[in-house]
């Protein structure tokens, strides 16, 4: 597995500078800066290169020499309007990162295009490669503003329906990178489409030129006598990063791929090989085992239209209820896992040790489940506490968009509005408490610090509408908050334990 470190300088950037430009009579050529090489090409840049954003209206380049940082260009006049939008700089980078590399790997084999128009003019894909000897077209999209997955498959659907290959790679920072500090990556909605599809899951950081994929390990429990194993399989939900330099990728008629790739492909394979000779083995054993021998014909009875009609409702009802266990557990799993990198967060620790304890508010129940929010509850505001609340005073502001850009400064994505919401009615909680006061349906006034809770005295709260309880799958009895912060359904302690194998059939 790639090292934290490495994983960590992919997704924040070692440096993200500006090292690509274009020339000023071909746009469609690519120049890469290396780093200590701005004073050697100077007056090459100010001569023949300009600004990759193709509206810039000043788009006259220099190059600037750090002797503490990487090299890179900078426009010759700036003014407010060089100042491009880091999103959009980054992701006309990544165009040029990708071209770059395939004139350079593939000058003699493919053409490579910035921004054509397609047919129709529907399409205007960030890179396209033609092959010259066969004319087969495929083409690279570059992004990092986040996309929800049904815009992403019908842009998809399109290429596919023309004969086009289309290659995904997703930006190193912002909306679609949402990794921890153990190198794991947590993949939103718009990733998992791309999966369902097939293809392989890509990020790209255009100023490392490097790529990254996310794999998770399986086991390997299908084949007796042998000791269990665990492969490198594509990752579904949550998976380890991976990454690799792009020059030590090569495209072929599937697309980008990478020695990773292939081998996430293969194992896959494998697995579903072993299923199935584990599925086959044990219908084998099945049909080994002797057959009760069948009552007399005349003590059954031939089974009646509503009878057959009725088993078969009994097999759908029996299917559904396992399908909703196992995406329950599912989603379990998945609020443990949110919850474990909650409490290993270096920020909970930081914030116990300014408070001297935990303060209860990060423990108020929310309306929306930890698995919408792609994180858990106590989790964001423990960050909102951290980086809006404690080091703002008794009569600063306290609004819900500096929570939703302190989430986004620490790398994490989420649903805005389900999250606005959230934040709103958790400041509202906070107004009965007494520690802010409502402005505006967006910011709130403090008017008090958030305090931990003090031994052997209770905390003042005043009177609260009811919050939202969960209850208990066995008994029906409401949950500990603590056991819905870990993502159980039911409680784990007697007599509700006894209950629940009790109803058990």
């Amino acid at each position: 597995m790639t090292s934290h470190t490495t994983v960590q300088t992919f997704t924040r950037g070692r440096d993200n500078r500006f090292v690509y430009a274009v020339h000023t009579d071909d746009p469609t050529q690519v120049f890469h800066l290396d780093d200590d090489a701005a004073l050697d090409h100077r007056a090459y840049t100010k001569e023949y290169l300009r600004c990759p954003v193709p509206e810039c209206p000043l788009p006259d380049l220099t190059t600037v020499h750090r002797a503490d940082r990487r090299d890179g260009f900078r426009h010759l006049r700036r003014d407010a309007s060089t100042d491009h939008a880091p999103e959009s700089l980054l992701h006309h980078q990544g165009k040029a990162a990708i071209a770059h590399w395939l004139t350079n790997r593939y000058r003699q084999h493919l053409t490579v295009t910035i921004e054509p128009l397609l047919e129709g003019r529907e399409r205007r894909p960030d890179v396209m490669a033609v092959s010259r000897s066969s004319g087969a077209r495929m083409v690279f999209e570059v992004q990092y503003s986040y996309e929800p997955p049904h815009v992403w498959r019908e842009r998809h659907q399109w290429y596919r329906d023309h004969g086009i290959v289309d290659v995904w790679l997703f930006g190193h920072t912002g909306s679609h990178m949402n990794a921890a500090e153990d190198g794991t990556v947590t993949l939103n909605p718009t990733h998992r489409a791309v999966i369902d599809e097939g293809m392989p899951l890509l990020w790209l950081n255009p100023f490392d030129r490097a790529i990254a994929t996310a794999y998770a390990l399986e086991a390997d429990p299908y084949r007796r006598g042998r000791k269990l194993s665990a492969r490198k399989v594509p990752a579904t939900a949550i998976g380890n990063l991976s990454v690799e330099p792009l020059n030590e990728a090569w495209v072929t008629a599937r697309g980008l791929r990478t020695a990773l790739i292939d081998e996430l492909a293969s194992n896959e394979s494998i697995q579903a090989e072993l299923r199935r000779e584990y599925e086959a083995a044990w219908m084998s054993r099945q049909a080994l085992q002797p057959t009760p021998a069948a009552p007399p014909a005349v003590t059954t009875p031939a089974m009646t239209p509503d009878r057959r009609r009725e088993w078969a409702e009994r097999r759908t009802a029996a299917r559904a209820a396992r399908a909703q266990v196992e995406e329950e557990n599912r989603r379990a799993a998945v609020r443990r896992d949110l919850h474990r990198r909650w409490r290993h967060d270096p920020v909970l620790a930081e914030i116990v040790e300014a408070l001297g304890g935990e303060p209860p508010v990060i423990h108020v129940s929310g309306a929306v489940d930890d698995v919408e929010l792609g994180l858990a509850h106590g989790h964001w505001r423990t960050i909102a506490i951290a980086d809006v609340l404690l080091p703002r005073g008794v009569g600063q502001a306290a609004t819900i968009g500096s929570m939703l850009i302190a989430l986004k400064k620490r790398g994490f994505t989420y649903p805005k509005l389900a999250m606005a919401a959230e934040m709103r009615a958790w400041l509202e909680h906070l107004e009965q408490r007494g520690i802010v006061e409502r402005r505006d349906s967006w910011s709130f006034v403090i008017t008090a610090p958030v305090v931990a809770p003090v031994a052997d005295e209770p905390t003042p709260v005043r009177a609260t509408r009811p919050e939202r309880t969960w209850p208990c799958k066995a008994c029906g009895q409401p949950l500990a908050q603590t056991l819905v912060d870990q993502g159980f359904d039911r409680h784990v302690v007697e007599p509700c334990a006894s209950f629940s194998a009790r109803a058990r059939p």
